[in-house]
């Protein structure tokens, strides 16, 4: 069985300002390059290959301006991150390394405490200072950051160690630390929208959080599974992890996958359009909570639907988008390329 996409993808009008900005942005942070060739991840054939100006219109389609310009910006600056822990401690096993990095990294959330010294840093320190007007927002993104910091450390400790994590570990770390629930934070930024504490705190909404984030993540896995296996020589992939576990074939960790991925789809749905809507009712939300929460799922749906358009509209994870850099592949079998991994049928 397979799912199509139950939301129509939309796009921002102001797209082609935000990936002018987000790009503008990532030149004068040293993104592209800054004279030093250890920062050097990308070039500006890569940026226009990923297009995260269109990925931010496409995830949010309603948000216009500056604010647009922002997300897209902390979008770029996070697939940079993980671009740049991939190429300089996940290749050479520099577990060290890593956590030196990403702690100095992360002492960027505090102004003035140490000048930045790389793009990543300044990339960050600019970042927060341009959303620090959001306060109660921005308090609650520096409670977030720091889990995208763990989740990078543990995937280059699980390469430095060789080992290959069991599935419900990695769904459960995927879901706490990946950039999934990062994403949801930004949904209620770029919508204006605070959800009460009284209400984020519930099951239902919590629950719905998690939901969101497994599709994000194992839909990711499947697209992008001969980039992180082949390229990236990596093991934190959903497709990878199941496989081991099993010690199943390639095909068919790709079909479970698929199905655990369709199943959280379901549950998504079921809890924005069933149990959320009977939480409002039973807690007798007033009607601005009700409409806040109504928007953020909405958003959510919206983000669900931009991201699976993305991927198909661009080069992030095509194979030509890496072989240009003269990598060379393997050898033999090389596993299931992008189109056999596609969760839903184009």
């Amino acid at each position: 069985m397979q799912l199509l996409p139950p939301y129509p993808a939309r796009c921002s009008p102001d797209v082609d300002a935000a990936r002018a900005h987000s790009a503008a942005w990532a030149r004068e942070v040293g993104l592209l390059g800054s004279g030093d060739p250890r920062a050097e991840i990308w070039d500006a054939q890569d940026l226009a290959d990923f297009d995260f100006g269109l990925f931010t219109a496409r995830v949010h389609p309603d948000a216009r301006g500056a604010r647009l310009d922002l997300v897209a910006c902390w979008y770029t600056w996070s697939w940079y991150l993980d671009d740049f822990v991939m190429e300089r401690f996940k290749r050479p096993r520099d577990l060290p390394g890593a956590r030196r990095f990403l702690t100095r990294l992360g002492q960027m959330r505090t102004p003035g405490t140490r000048p930045p010294e790389n793009p990543a840093e300044r990339g960050l320190a600019d970042l927060w200072q341009r959303t620090r007007a959001e306060a109660s927002w921005c308090d609650r993104l520096a409670a977030q950051v720091p889990n995208l910091f763990d989740d990078a450390l543990w995937e280059v400790a699980n390469l430095a160690t060789g080992r290959v994590p069991e599935p419900v570990d990695y769904l459960a770390m995927r879901r706490r630390a990946g950039g999934a629930l990062w994403a949801a934070q930004l949904n209620e930024l770029v919508l204006g929208i605070e959800i009460p504490a009284e209400i984020r705190g519930t099951s239902p909404v919590q629950r719905l959080g998690e939901a969101f984030a497994d599709v994000v993540d194992l839909h990711n896995d499947l697209v992008s599974y001969r980039r992180e296996t082949e390229y990236e020589q990596d093991v934190s992939n959903g497709v990878v992890v199941t496989a081991a576990f099993l010690g199943t074939g390639l095909h068919d960790a790709m079909r479970r996958t698929r199905e655990l991925l369709e199943a959280r789809l379901e549950l998504f749905e079921r809890l924005a359009s069933i149990e959320v809507p009977e939480l409002l009712t039973a807690r007798q939300a007033d009607p601005d909570t009700a409409a806040a929460v109504a928007r953020h799922v909405q958003g959510l749906r919206d983000w669900l639907a931009g991201d699976y358009q993305w991927h198909r509209e661009t080069a992030r994870y095509r194979e030509d988008s890496w072989l240009r850099k003269g990598v060379r592949l393997p050898a033999g079998p090389t596993g299931l390329g992008t189109a056999a991994a596609q969760p839903w049928p184009s």
